[in-house]
């Protein structure tokens, strides 16, 4: 069996503020060592047109040796826009210094009924090489999704 203690809290700002923030430190235990770490997210709100924000995540994990200490960084802009009462897109950018990979998400969805939803997502994974002055594609993927509530 395995058993670990984490400790944590989250503070965030007035979410009826155009400007909201989230900000949530961790501590504990992980794996046979210990983790530290931050994460939250900066959030501009462009009224009724969408909103802008960043989202951060840190830790830093320290394990028994032989394993060295490793601070893995997650951060991420991220677009969220309102065309229409139905059509609404939203485009993210993702870093990770773990794999040293760089994600692109895009997703259009189109709501033509109530709790029906049509989306479109295009998504593109990167592996960064030399400070980022190359990528290498690691994959792509453009998929489809149709939600449809039945209402029996």
């Amino acid at each position: 069996s395995y058993s670990y203690l984490n400790g944590g809290f989250n503070f965030s700002s007035n979410p009826l503020k155009n400007f909201v923030y989230e900000v949530e430190p961790i501590f504990g235990q992980f794996g046979n060592g210990s983790i530290a770490g931050i994460k939250g997210a900066f959030t501009y709100r462009l009224m009724q047109y969408g909103s802008l924000a960043m989202t951060y995540d840190y830790n830093y994990i320290k394990l028994k040796a032989p394993f060295k200490p490793a601070s893995i960084w997650l951060v991420g802009p991220k677009v969220d826009l309102t065309f229409t009462r139905n059509l609404f897109l939203t485009g993210f950018f993702q870093y990770n210094t773990q794999l040293d990979n760089v994600n692109i998400n895009t997703r259009l969805q189109w709501r033509f009924a109530p709790v029906s939803d049509f989306f479109i997502v295009y998504t593109n994974n990167y592996l960064v090489e030399g400070q980022f002055s190359q990528f290498a594609v690691r994959n792509r993927a453009l998929v489809a999704k149709l939600t449809y509530w039945l209402n029996l």
